[in-house]
């Protein structure tokens, strides 16, 4: 009975295992979680040490910067004053 039916699967060209969808029917697709990923942002005033840094300045990685990301500074000459925005969930 089972080698039959993965026979006539086999041969109207569905893999064994799978069901086939009927006409007209569409599968239906859920999220289960929303996850971040927390990024690495890499900061270096003239890209010698980082070479693919994303920013020439400390305050404008801060800004881009979302809850849990690291922020890797390179040695340098920085003549900024940074400020890091209080955000009002994480400080109840």
């Amino acid at each position: 009975m089972l080698r039959s039916a993965f026979r006539s699967a086999f041969l109207r060209g569905a893999r064994p295992g799978l069901r086939t969808r009927r006409a007209g029917c569409r599968p239906r697709l859920e999220c289960l979680e929303s996850r971040d990923v927390p990024s690495t942002l890499l900061v270096d005033d003239d890209k010698k040490f980082f070479r693919n840094a994303g920013f020439t300045s400390i305050q404008a990685a801060v800004n881009a910067a979302k809850a849990g990301d690291l922020i890797l500074v390179a040695p340098g000459k920085y003549t900024e004053q940074v400020v890091i925005p209080v955000d009002s969930a994480s400080a109840s």
